[in-house]
């Protein structure tokens, strides 16, 4: 099995086969969490090694910015994945050396795992306190602090020509929501977090100008008349 080591920026990242490594091997920095992140594409995996206590977003990394499950290497780190950048919406449960997270129902990771399965990701938080709840400088979740109620989040399923289907959270302020490159030919509302309806749009764009289709809510909307086309974003807002 190969590997290779790569540098974005400050941050180091590890490209490698699922395969196991020792955990020798994986880069380390005091003060660092490293987490390897399976990224759906068969059983590959991805590492990148954070600053401890502080949010890390995907924003410029997108090694990382999509996933089906994650795991810390570093003893001692505990972390927490959230689909946004500002660190408010979690993204599956807390995860360290010895628990993995979740991401999605669709894939466990292993060898039949499909690109179009992972869930992207906004930012990541680790610290170095185990038993402990992630709190990072920079989220919406820091202690001390007025911060406003997390946005609701309606969850949108995204369905392929092929049958396959993913399923995201997007929040439901009418703000566009970028979404990692997906090829879908429907799209649909599984889920409204608390109460209230909401109506969707998917665009072709990262900044949610240029539609593709027609607004949807919990019915199924087929979109360029049931033939594949791209989806890089959707703007979610709650309905009265």
């Amino acid at each position: 099995m190969k590997s290779f080591l790569t540098t974005v920026g400050s941050v180091a990242v590890l490209l490698a086969s699922a395969s196991a490594l020792p955990t020798t091997n994986f880069p380390r920095q005091d003060g660092s969490c490293f987490i390897q992140l399976k990224n759906g594409d068969g059983d590959a995996s991805v590492g990148v090694s954070i600053l401890a206590n502080t949010l890390f977003s995907t924003a410029n990394n997108r090694q990382v910015d999509a996933g089906v499950n994650a795991q810390a290497v570093t003893p001692g780190c505990v972390c927490q994945a959230f689909n946004d950048a500002a660190g408010t919406i979690k993204l599956g449960g807390i995860f360290d050396d010895r628990t993995l997270a979740s991401f999605t129902d669709a894939s466990s990771g292993e060898v039949d795992s499909q690109p179009d399965q992972a869930v992207p990701i906004g930012s990541f938080c680790c610290v170095t306190t185990p038993n402990t709840v992630p709190v990072c400088s920079g989220s919406g979740s820091g202690s001390g602090t007025w911060t406003p109620p997390p946005t609701q989040t309606v969850r949108v399923q995204i369905n392929s020509a092929d049958d396959s289907a993913v399923q995201i959270e997007v929040p439901a302020d009418g703000s566009p929501f970028a979404v990692s490159s997906r090829i879908a030919n429907s799209v649909e509302i599984v889920d409204i977090e608390g109460s209230g309806h909401a109506i969707c749009q998917a665009f072709s764009d990262k900044n949610g100008v240029v539609a593709v289709g027609s607004p949807f809510g919990i019915d199924q909307v087929f979109l360029n008349g049931g033939a594949a086309t791209s989806i890089l974003s959707i703007r979610c807002k709650l309905s009265y």
